[in-house]
């Protein structure tokens, strides 16, 4: 709409149009806190993942069968598998 009524107004048609949103400082405040704690999240899940598989890969070391680790960590026997060859 806002192309159309510069057209209208001006009889020219060539012209570039930039919308900017301007948000509230407490919107962009909470914004901001909801990036940060999605990059922690990450971050927490890959030293999850770090930290399951040293543990499978210990289990593995004391000799138990890739079923019970997986029972242990409450994984298929396969995925226990990938974990202790991870």
């Amino acid at each position: 709409m806002a192309r159309d009524l510069i057209t209208v107004m001006t009889q020219d048609a060539d012209f570039a149009l930039t919308i900017e949103t301007k948000l509230p400082q407490s919107v962009q405040e909470h914004l901001d806190e909801a990036r940060r704690l999605r990059k922690e999240e990450a971050e927490c899940r890959s030293n999850a993942a770090r930290e399951t598989r040293a543990a499978a890969q210990e289990l593995h070391g004391m000799g138990l069968a890739l079923q019970q680790i997986g029972d242990i960590l409450g994984v298929s026997r396969q995925r226990a598998h990938q974990l202790v060859n991870a």
